[in-house]
């Protein structure tokens, strides 16, 4: 197990979808999670966000795609939402929404 916390957060990632008795391993020692990103980004990475796993969380950090087309181009994090868009998909889902919130 203290093997895994030296490994990047995208390795940890691909080691939980190697079978389920692995995701269930990480899954159980959430401490894993927590150790990878201190080893691998630093102390000074930001806290986790509310209502969000620490496996939800390394998906935003080291995941790449946008969540809602799913290209696999993008890499931002929106941290105000929790999701990775596209600038296209950003636009649609937070641009439109309050451009028409604040018009009413």
């Amino acid at each position: 197990m203290v093997v895994l916390e030296h490994c990047t957060p995208a390795v940890l990632r691909k080691v939980c979808s190697l079978s389920k008795n692995f995701e269930t391993m990480v899954d159980k020692y959430q401490n894993l999670l927590v150790e990878c990103r201190f080893q691998n980004y630093g102390l000074g990475i930001q806290l986790l966000p509310e209502g969000l796993s620490e496996r939800q969380f390394n998906i935003l950090l080291e995941g790449k795609g946008c969540m809602s087309c799913k290209n696999p181009r993008t890499t931002m994090t929106h941290w105000s939402w929790c999701k990775r868009w596209c600038a296209t998909c950003w636009e649609r889902e937070v641009m439109t929404v309050s451009y028409f919130s604040y018009r009413h």
